[in-house]
């Protein structure tokens, strides 16, 4: 109950396309720099994958999302235990989540441009979220 995505996010443009279930991930940057997820699925099976890449992403930089690339999906073992319907939609949250990190640093980039005076976040070094 505490992660429960608002409604007013669950939008076309924050559907994640090619899921079995309907899956709902937003992203927004936090004034240090780093990423906050949003995300929701009408199914529980989703909801728990959904809920995993939210937990593990969030509060990382997009360095460090950059640098997670989409392999850790089958080395985790996660794949497994899921369907390949399921394990096709994991990969596509992933994508989804990756693409609005993009999103957001082209609108940041641009206000920059735009003479937004607002200082760009400190360099950090780059490391595999996933070991956290």
């Amino acid at each position: 109950q505490a992660f429960r995505m608002p409604e007013d996010l669950k939008t076309p443009e924050n559907k994640v396309p090619g899921c079995l279930s309907t899956v709902h991930v937003s992203a927004s940057m936090e004034s240090d720099g780093t990423i906050t997820f949003q995300g929701d699925s009408d199914a529980l099976i989703s909801k728990g994958l959904v809920a995993l890449l939210v937990l593990c992403l969030s509060g990382c930089t997009p360095a460090e999302i950059a640098a997670v690339k989409p392999e850790f999906i089958k080395a985790s073992g996660i794949t497994a235990s899921l369907t390949p319907g399921r394990n096709n939609g994991f990969y596509n949250m992933f994508k989804l989540m990756n693409e609005k990190v993009a999103a957001l640093m082209s609108v940041g980039e641009q206000a920059q441009s735009e003479g937004d005076s607002s200082p760009a976040p400190a360099p950090l070094q780059i490391y595999n979220t996933m070991t956290r």
